[in-house]
């Protein structure tokens, strides 16, 4: 649930530093009004917050320590349906791995001690990409860390800012959090990686705007849905008129926000899950 108050505490320390992107408290309000109006005000958000949390709940029951060694394909394939940029790719390629090794992969992924980014990159090098072209195997390794990404969070979404490419992608220079960069449209200096802290800092800084606008409970999903309604606004400025497999049957930006987010509900409740990737492929 959602509450307003009118004094509310910073989300984070005055005395943390600034985030590495130059972030824009003006252009965040005018972000935060257009979340609103799109995802029907405050009960709006709050629905969408209720179904993330759902989801929290699903990958926290499916990835907790005493749960991996029971985590199959079937299991992978539920969670693989909430990651919109993973579930059309990568299942083919886990399944050629075995449950087995993915579990081990994922172990190390949530519970290991090596530095985030390394176990994030880790876990994408680490999907097979056999038979694939350069340009498919690099399409999969991004949506293979995307589901990394999303199981980190949506696992510990206190611990773990959304790391998704729809978020931030310094390859392209685009995402989430391009869209409340002062100068951006000008070219203003963007962090040249993937550095867990932008992530981060990010993050702390937008769930002290959305708490000093009365919103105090559920911040690490409340933030998620206003990346998810930034990005949403910029693909629709981006690709009005064209029609794609994942987002040309949604004319609402209500549509591509729950999309970004994996709480869309599957017509039919069947999964969404590509099963074949139509490649040739030897023993893993």
């Amino acid at each position: 649930m959602l509450w307003n108050i009118r004094r509310p505490k910073p989300a984070v320390s005055d005395a943390r530093p600034a985030p590495a992107l130059p972030l824009d408290e003006a252009l965040f309000q005018a972000r935060w009004t257009a979340c609103l109006r799109d995802c029907g005000e405050l009960p709006g958000i709050a629905a969408l917050v209720q179904a993330l949390a759902a989801k929290v709940a699903l990958f926290q029951q499916a990835l907790a320590p005493e749960a991996l060694s029971r985590l199959d394909l079937d299991g992978l394939e539920v969670l693989l349906d909430r990651v919109f940029t993973a579930r059309r790719r990568i299942f083919p390629a886990l399944a050629r791995q075995g449950a087995d090794r993915i579990q081990v992969a994922l172990r190390d992924l949530l519970y290991g001690r090596s530095a985030l980014r390394a176990r994030l990159d880790a876990f994408a090098a680490g999907v097979g990409c056999g038979g694939a072209d350069a340009r498919q195997a690099q399409k999969l390794r991004r949506a293979a860390r995307d589901f990394a990404a999303e199981c980190l969070h949506f696992s510990d979404p206190l611990t773990h800012p959304l790391m998704t490419c729809w978020v931030w992608d310094p390859s392209t220079a685009s995402g989430a959090l391009r869209e409340f960069v002062g100068g951006a449209e000008a070219g203003a200096d963007m962090p040249p990686g993937m550095a867990t802290e932008v992530f981060e800092e990010a993050r702390s800084w937008l769930a002290t705007q959305v708490a000093a606008r009365g919103l105090y409970r559920d911040l690490p999903l409340v933030v998620d849905v206003a990346l998810a309604s930034a990005y949403a606004a910029y693909f629709h400025a981006m690709a009005r008129g064209m029609v794609s497999m994942e987002f040309g049957r949604g004319g609402e930006p209500i549509d591509e926000i729950t999309r970004f987010l994996g709480i869309d509900e599957a017509r039919g409740r069947r999964s969404r899950v590509r099963k074949s990737d139509g490649l040739a492929h030897g023993p893993a």
